[in-house]
């Protein structure tokens, strides 16, 4: 019983890792739209520079994140029954 309670966590651990990996990624999106928009329109330089921060933490978190999948997706789940 104990095997399936830890497939029913390991399971729902990923599960939430897949969301949690997709929302970072959506912004990470949004992030960039923004940037360019603000390329665009000519915005300040300093302004720009803190966007571009912006962006660069949200493309690490996602990095870590699918690090993260990775090695959910490579562990070992053995069920006896």
């Amino acid at each position: 019983m104990a095997t399936v309670r830890n497939l029913k966590r390991k399971t729902s651990s990923c599960k939430r890792i897949v969301k949690e990996l997709h929302s970072y990624e959506m912004e990470v999106e949004r992030e960039a739209a923004k940037t360019l928009d603000m390329k665009n329109k000519g915005a300040d330089p300093y302004d720009l520079k803190q966007q571009g921060m912006v962006f660069v933490g949200s493309h690490h978190v996602v990095d870590i994140w699918k690090e993260c999948l990775n090695c959910y997706a490579t562990s070992k789940i053995v069920i006896t029954m």
